[in-house]
């Protein structure tokens, strides 16, 4: 007897859904994947293909970002079980920064 997370799966690889599911996890996972420090200082809020954009707190911090980017990609990839993102954009922003869940919420923040 299947699943129903056997016949999600499969429905959404016939339909070619997999990787947008993927790439819409970097959301859930950010927190985990980027560690409690990054997380209260930049969070995601939007991707488009597989550019992930990412509000950052300030310049400075940005800055920082920007040199660890390719470790922060791979730390995402990894937990998301795929490639979910080939690269990160950081933005300044003052509307709003912070892990899922907190000031903002996600997809819009």
């Amino acid at each position: 007897m299947k699943t129903i997370g056997t016949i999600l799966d499969k429905a959404l690889k016939n339909f070619g859904l997999e990787g947008k599911m993927r790439q819409y996890k970097a959301f859930e996972i950010w927190d985990e994947a980027v560690g409690e420090q990054i997380a209260k200082v930049a969070t995601p809020y939007d991707i488009k293909g597989k550019t992930l954009f990412v509000k950052v707190r300030d310049a400075v911090w940005m800055r920082q970002l920007m040199f660890l980017e390719g470790n922060l990609r791979d730390k995402l990839n990894s937990v998301s079980g795929g490639e979910a993102v080939n690269k990160i954009v950081f933005r300044v922003t003052d509307s709003g920064y912070g892990s899922y869940g907190k000031k903002g919420g996600p997809y819009g923040r």
